[in-house]
């Protein structure tokens, strides 16, 4: 019984921390390359049999626009996405504010989007509105990360693994406010039906988004692949298309059945 209890116990882990991965695109154009999304909603989500998200369109759009079929896209927990690309497990992720915490285990590519706000979002009416009034107010943040104790450490840290957790948890009173980008969070407490105050805090106003590499992915050798990714981002940048996506997504423009992804091949 003890080893049955074991057993179940490290499949349900391995299974926790495991990526989920969509179909792969295969043709004999190189070596596949895997990109990586966190598991937070409206970037990335699992829905039924599909994946569907704003980092999932950019993927994709950015394959198109390369002509790159060999591909595929992974959604994971936020520990398990920084240490897939740390250790070349994945070859590509996007992340904020990546280009001014300097590389650990990557490489910036381009940026995709400046000026993304990161903030605390809080309920209207919650009587926080500086840096010091979240002293011993209990304030969300990501599961492995540490932008709220960073910011002020007299704040107490209850940690969630997705945007939907922390509004459902702000919803309920559990939490004061969250850490989080600015779409993202208004989106999911938008879905969650709260109304929240705009950025009263503003963490990093003028944080970035950008497209980077694993140091370990052998697409850093792949220069012509590698060049058509760079294009492509350059190309959907001057368009406009990732700040569109995002104002789209947060308008409810995008629900739609057409975007999810088949996952087929497990995890």
């Amino acid at each position: 019984m003890i080893y049955n209890r074991l057993l179940t116990f490290i499949i349900l882990t391995a299974f926790l921390n495991h990526a989920v991965s969509d179909t792969s695109f295969a043709s004999n154009s190189g070596q596949k390359i895997k990109a990586v999304i966190y598991k937070t909603a409206p970037y990335g989500e699992v829905v039924n049999n599909g994946f569907k998200g704003i980092f999932v369109d950019y993927y994709r759009k950015i394959f198109d626009q390369a002509k790159i079929t060999n591909y595929s896209i992974h959604i994971a927990p936020l520990p398990r996405a920084n240490q897939g690309i740390n250790n070349g497990d994945f070859d590509l992720n996007i992340r904020l504010n990546a280009s001014s915490l300097g590389s650990k285990g990557y490489k910036v590519i381009s940026t995709v989007l400046k000026k993304e706000t990161l903030g605390i979002i809080t309920r209207n009416g919650s009587g926080i509105s500086k840096k010091s009034d979240l002293d011993n107010r209990k304030i969300g943040d990501f599961i492995g990360s540490k932008f709220v104790s960073n910011f002020n450490p007299k704040a107490k840290v209850v940690h969630f693994s997705d945007y939907y957790q922390a509004a459902s948890l702000l919803k309920v009173g559990r939490i004061d406010g969250f850490f989080a980008a600015s779409i993202g969070g208004r989106y999911a407490a938008k879905k969650v039906g709260i109304e929240v105050s705009k950025f009263i805090i503003e963490v990093r106003p003028k944080s970035d988004i950008s497209l980077v590499i694993s140091e370990k992915s052998t697409l850093l050798k792949d220069l012509k692949r590698l060049n058509k990714v760079k294009n492509a981002v350059k190309t959907l940048r001057e368009e406009n298309y990732f700040r569109e996506t995002l104002d789209s997504y947060l308008e409810d423009k995008t629900q739609k059945p057409g975007q999810l992804i088949p996952n087929n091949s497990g995890s």
